[in-house]
């Protein structure tokens, strides 16, 4: 996929449209207007997931990533042979930590559980041992 990436005289990161904006006759593959500049390197490298190592025996499936790299890019301008600006962009990866926030429901549901959890087990009912039975269930299939 080719992007294309313009630089405005005030040096601010533009599309064709902006150009288009000020140049209602332009169109990508035109020269382009003065002090504008095509930025070379746009296409920004794919998303990176990185998910859990697993040991022997574990169960593999229905796993969530644990980290994304992303790339943020940077606008870099040098000099060529012939003194011309040249303008690109620098992608740096920068990596987050994906952390699994349960939905408001399935806290609620832990929360429960965990209540259950802490009463001695002689002391539920019939009824609070089938929902604590089942809240275990829903959790573990969540």
């Amino acid at each position: 996929m080719s992007s294309h990436v313009y630089v405005n005289p005030e040096n601010i990161v533009s599309y064709p449209g902006d150009i288009q904006r000020e140049h209602p006759d332009w169109q990508v593959g035109d020269e382009l207007p003065d002090g504008w500049h095509e930025v070379g390197n746009a296409d920004c490298p794919d998303l990176i997931l990185i998910y859990p190592e697993f040991e022997e025996g574990q169960d593999e499936t229905n796993t969530t990533p644990v980290k994304a790299t992303r790339y943020e890019a940077e606008l870099s301008v040098t000099t060529d042979e012939n003194g011309v600006s040249v303008y690109s962009f620098i992608w740096n990866p920068v990596t987050y930590d994906i952390v699994y926030e349960p939905l408001p429901h399935e806290k609620e549901k832990q929360r429960k559980l965990d209540a259950y959890k802490l009463r001695d087990p002689a002391s539920l009912s019939a009824v609070e041992i089938n929902e604590y039975e089942k809240l275990s269930q829903e959790l573990e299939e969540a």
